[in-house]
């Protein structure tokens, strides 16, 4: 697929919580890039249990992480963002990248290497063959990885995120096509909404893992739900 053609996407949907609500979904883009970022940002820094031990600041994370990962995403066009149709005010977005080509490192402090943390990584995979652990893409678009979900904490509980995330794998032209897409979950509200969207989980670490300088093999569970 010529990516670089691909029809813009736009949406708009009302949850299914607040059918008064008109949600306009739109591609992240260098001009929205900031707001994403910084309200991405805000919301982990207050929200996320790792981000709250250690301790972030949500300048540091949208400045070192999040803003990057917007501008990306806009290059790309793989990511989603939605805005309140009425204020155009910033209510949630989906951020992924795509693993061909990744040149991008998180951002991590060094209270991040004192947690211990029990990480989950989730698989959706149109073949099975393309679900087996140690897969590498050949080509772009193949393989693409889930990187954050966020929605405004103002417009929590209406279940935008589930839905924003449905309307992400299977109506965006470039998401959808993809053999296979990874994510990482770390909360019981990701985990939730990654399950009710297909994922299942394939393998589990501990977070220190990640940050080691030779990780140890991942743990590969067959058949867990």
């Amino acid at each position: 697929m010529d990516f670089c053609n691909s029809e813009v996407f736009s949406k708009v949907f009302s949850p299914r919580k607040d059918p008064n609500l008109k949600l306009t979904v739109t591609p992240i883009t260098e001009e929205n890039a900031q707001i994403v970022a910084d309200s991405i940002a805000a919301s982990f820094c207050s929200k996320e249990p790792l981000c709250v031990l250690a301790e972030l600041e949500p300048e540091t994370l949208s400045k070192k992480k999040y803003y990057h990962l917007c501008l990306r995403n806009a290059k790309e066009k793989l990511g989603l963002a939605c805005f309140n149709e009425a204020t155009g005010e910033f209510v949630g977005a989906c951020l992924f990248l795509d693993m061909y080509n990744r040149d991008s490192e998180p951002f991590y402090t060094e209270t991040d290497r004192k947690i211990d943390r029990t990480h989950l990584i989730f698989k959706k995979s149109k073949e099975a063959a393309y679900g087996y652990p140690g897969f590498k893409p050949t080509k772009m678009y193949e393989n693409l990885h889930f990187q954050t979900m966020g929605v405004n904490p103002k417009y929590g509980g209406l279940g935008i995120c589930t839905e924003l995330t449905r309307i992400c794998l299977e109506e965006h032209p470039i998401i959808k096509e993809a053999k296979i897409i990874d994510a990482e979950a770390m909360n019981e509200f990701s985990k939730g909404i990654l399950l009710k969207n297909g994922f299942k989980i394939f393998w589990k670490k501990q977070y220190k893992e990640y940050l080691s300088e030779e990780p140890s093999e991942l743990s590969f569970l067959e058949g867990m739900d």
